[in-house]
């Protein structure tokens, strides 16, 4: 194992909606993101409680906007890369702080003759607490 030190694979799930008014139509809009990811990663051993991991891969958003009365649902292919900072309270328990970028962009049609850009995903932070096995 000794070339695959530290090497792993990982899957994800995430999920963002949010919900505001359209100032000058004063009307609501609304959107949800689904993101689900996979990729491969490097876990650095900083000391025996704090590890660095670095991360790359696929994501596939499922995305939906309802927004002047009209809908429009459907899903993008892009790539994530992120980075955190483990520090573990037991041998197999841990907290996180993390950062990372989901790039993606495609364009929506809420009328046969409209094509709006779109670019779901973003920058993100993150703190947890997990557990490795």
């Amino acid at each position: 194992m000794g070339a695959f030190k530290g090497v792993f694979l990982w899957t994800g799930y995430g999920l963002a909606y949010g919900k505001g008014i359209i100032p000058m139509l004063e009307d609501e809009t609304k959107c949800t993101q689904h993101l689900l990811s996979a990729g491969i990663g490097l876990r650095i051993r900083l000391s025996d409680r704090i590890d660095w991991t670095v991360y790359a891969g696929w994501c596939d958003i499922f995305y939906r906007e309802e927004s002047m009365g009209l809908s429009f649902a459907d899903s993008v292919f892009g790539i994530t890369d992120g980075s955190d900072i483990r520090v573990y309270l037991r041998r197999k328990c841990f907290v996180s702080l993390s950062v990372s970028y989901i790039y993606a962009k495609t364009f929506a049609h809420p009328t046969q003759s409209e094509s709006v850009q779109i670019k779901p995903g973003g920058l993100r932070f993150g703190a947890g607490i997990g557990f490795t096995f």
